[in-house]
């Protein structure tokens, strides 16, 4: 063995180059069996020392060895120590120091037939990037060993080791942390997904601290290949797309599209993306499908997520990737096409599902139903029970009791029961639906009210026992702060309610009332609605609500305005109104205004255009008087449904991206079939 100085040959550059070249260090890793992979190795193995200690790094030192055709003292300069080039032939260039991205310490080990003399050598170097701090790597002075071998039966390999981890350093960057899909639970898995046509089709061994990864252990039978032989790109050009379509062993039953592109000589994942179809139901189980084609590249994918900003051959090769893998689940699937065809003509559906029901909402009834017909055959069987089943689970979609149902009445088998309860809590897609049913229901109240205010009702309606008993129902018309948890006093005079404030709603140490004051006459008017909220405002002051309701026949004039300042004269004049942290607001609303009230009522709003239908306030602003009609009010709500409509149906869609990413069996059946670029 001889020692031999040795020196990098490069361009200028820092260390810093090499050390963040990738994406994270998973991808450095992958970058390392890439090399193997060139370098012809059939079997890879990936020894990973992982510790218990969670205060440190996840593992103190990987190591990576293949049996591929190495590298021989003659081109070692080349392939080793050239990091800047861009010739990778037998994986040569940066790629052999990608696990720099990992550690201070690497140490590479390898023996290879030397072409140029005819023999076998060794090669040992190591390197600290210590050295590398603040110098060019090609002005850093390195010791290799180089050894001759005697023999032809020798085995060639390529040995490259990491230690002195980055992961826990406190000024460390992202890039050089350990990757999450470098952890012991994590990495069989996804190196299986990235390589499993090497590990299914050529019979590649991927080994992790001595565990084969094996194919049996991930894939259901045999994969099926489907040639596309006749996609036509922008410009005309003919071309061959090649689909293999793997089933894999999971319990998660997602559908997963790798899109491959050909460097040196392989097949590697240049995209990842998550597939969603009407036609795959959790009966089919989980796959893995695989893409690659000569006209597939880098650009080509990225643009694949991009909509209507893509490119045209972009465009059409999504459009086709589309309809090859649903057409792939359509005919695996009938059964269930068969059942949605028979739902949908069925009354009891048609009488559950109501058509402003959002596509998630949908969505979950759709693959719960067809859940329920496999246990009991509700539709094969014509069940009557059907026409209770189906109300049952559409409104404990609604009402976010799926789980609860399902489990008290057992409808479903205890493992089909868990995929729910996972639903459930999937906060994303039952908000959702909730706040869809939420919408649809205020809209209908909207719309039903100015009916009774303004249509031929309007003129027969009684203020206190009808208009006023329907108000009282749907307190959120004054602000979504009363949707829940507010108190109200009913038809009662200011003095009652006081009282029934002060003794259950102030705390024990409030200033006591002087009964004689509670004499005043003032005390006796009774304001129709007054309310308060049971959450505080911000730095902890209550708001308490008056409400004067008047009939639609009668208009806001001179006497009406009179009585909602007598209501705040009482209030800001009588000490028995609590003042500290209590603000008021009093509202008298109708169906119209009189000209003259209306003139003082703009000019008011002019002077407080961020606090819409302002016309007086007393008590330094502690009190604040508003007048509106019911058409203003109503107006103002549609406007913000309206606005949180739309916004529900991009969110609707977002909820269900991330849904079908992690709960793929209940996606949406009505939707067309979709690719979704993993991130």
């Amino acid at each position: 063995m001889a020692k031999v100085d040795k020196k990098f040959t490069t361009h200028p550059r820092l260390i810093t180059d090499v050390l963040n070249k990738y994406k994270n260090t998973y991808f450095a890793l992958k970058e390392i069996i890439n090399n193997a992979l060139q370098a012809k190795a059939t079997e890879i193995k990936i020894h990973i020392d992982y510790n218990d200690d969670l205060t440190v790094a996840p593992f103190s030192m990987i190591r990576v060895t293949d049996n591929g055709i190495g590298v021989s003292a003659s081109t070692f300069d080349k392939r080793i120590l050239q990091i800047a080039t861009d010739n990778k032939d037998g994986g040569e260039g940066i790629g052999r120091f990608s696990l720099f991205q990992l550690g201070k310490m690497i140490s590479i080990d390898t023996i290879a037939y030397d072409n140029h003399r005819g023999i076998y050598t060794q090669s040992k170097i190591s390197f600290d990037t210590i050295d590398f701090k603040d110098a060019q790597m090609d002005n850093i002075p390195l010791a290799a060993d180089i050894s001759d071998l005697d023999g032809d039966d020798v085995s060639t390999f390529y040995d490259v080791s990491i230690k002195e981890l980055y992961h826990g350093n406190p000024d460390i960057k992202s890039k050089n942390k350990i990757a999450p899909e470098l952890l012991s639970d994590n990495l069989p898995d996804k190196l299986f997904q990235d390589y499993l046509d090497f590990i299914f089709n050529k019979n590649i061994k991927i080994f992790i601290n001595d565990v084969l990864i094996d194919k049996k252990d991930y894939v259901i039978g045999n994969p099926t290949s489907l040639i596309v032989d006749d996609f036509i790109d922008s410009r005309g050009d003919e071309h061959k797309l090649y689909f293999t379509f793997y089933n894999i062993k999971t319990d998660k039953p997602k559908v997963n599209v790798f899109i491959q592109s050909q460097v040196n000589d392989f097949n590697t994942i240049i995209g990842s993306f998550k597939f969603t179809s009407p036609y795959h139901t959790p009966d089919l189980g989980a796959w893995f499908i695989y893409l690659h084609s000569p006209f597939i590249d880098d650009q080509t994918v990225s643009n694949l997520d991009l909509g209507d900003l893509s490119d045209q051959d972009s465009k059409l090769l999504k459009s086709t990737i589309n309809t090859t893998i649903d057409e792939f689940f359509k005919q695996k699937n009938k059964a269930y096409d068969s059942f949605l065809e028979k739902l949908e003509k069925d009354d009891s559906y048609q009488k559950s599902i109501v058509l402003s029901a959002s596509d998630s909402q949908k969505m979950i009834f759709h693959k719960t139903a067809y859940l329920l017909e496999q246990d009991y055959e509700l539709l094969a069987k014509g069940q009557k029970i059907k026409t209770v089943i189906y109300p049952l689970l559409n409104r404990a979609i609604v009402d976010r009791n799926l789980e609860r149902v399902l489990e008290e009445i057992n409808l479903l088998s205890e493992d089909k029961v868990v995929q729910f309860k996972e639903l459930i809590d999937y906060s994303d897609v039952s908000d959702v639906i909730h706040f869809s049913h939420s919408v649809a229901e205020k809209t209908r109240f909207l719309n039903f009210l100015h009916d009774i205010v303004y249509g031929d009702i309007s003129k027969i309606i009684k203020e206190r026992s009808q208009l006023h008993k329907i108000v009282e129902k749907e307190l959120w018309l004054f602000g979504e702060s009363y949707a829940n948890n507010f108190h109200l006093f009913s038809d009662k005079s200011l003095r009652n309610n006081l009282i029934t404030y002060r003794e259950k709603h102030m705390t024990s140490d409030a200033e006591d009332i002087d009964p004689e004051s509670l004499d005043d006459p003032r005390l006796s008017q009774i304001p129709d609605l007054y309310f308060f909220n049971e959450k505080k405002l911000d730095s902890d002051v209550r708001e308490i609500m008056v409400v004067e309701l008047k009939a639609p026949t009668c208009s806001i004039g001179k006497k009406e305005v009179q009585q909602i300042d007598d209501y705040a004269f009482a209030i800001e004049s009588h000490a028995v109104f609590p003042k500290h942290n209590h603000v008021y607001k009093l509202l008298i609303i109708s169906s119209k205004i009189t000209k003259q009230i209306e003139s003082k009522a703009v000019s008011a709003r002019k002077r407080y255009p961020s606090d819409p239908f302002f016309y007086d306030e007393k008590a330094d602003g502690k009190i604040r008087i508003y007048l509106m009609t019911w058409a203003e009010l109503i107006a103002q709500h549609k406007n913000r449904l309206s606005y949180l409509a739309q916004t529900l149906q991009v969110k609707d869609k977002l909820a269900q991206d991330i849904f079908e990413e992690d709960y793929p069996n209940l996606i949406d059946d009505k939707t067309k079939a979709k690719l979704t670029k993993i991130k």
